[in-house]
């Protein structure tokens, strides 16, 4: 009877101990995770942001090209 209830008492102790690290070690990797999920995905938006940028100047620029050049073509006529 008496190593029962020392079982009981230790099992009374120890279980909450270890839900309590559980818990707290998933809570932590959860906020880390998804601080650098969030700096990963910024990075990727950025370099994608940038790339767009170039790809729209390219656009624009050759737009600007061929208004000239039908400027021209109209100023000859």
């Amino acid at each position: 009877m008496k190593k029962r209830s020392i079982l009981i008492k230790i099992n009374l102790v120890v279980i909450p101990v270890i839900l309590i690290a559980m818990i707290s070690l998933t809570v932590i990797t959860y906020f880390s995770t998804r601080i650098k999920m969030n700096q990963q995905i910024a990075v990727e938006m950025s370099s994608k942001l940038s790339g767009n940028s170039e790809m729209i100047q390219k656009l624009l620029l050759n737009n600007a090209r061929v208004a000239q050049t039908l400027a021209k073509t109209i100023e000859g006529s």
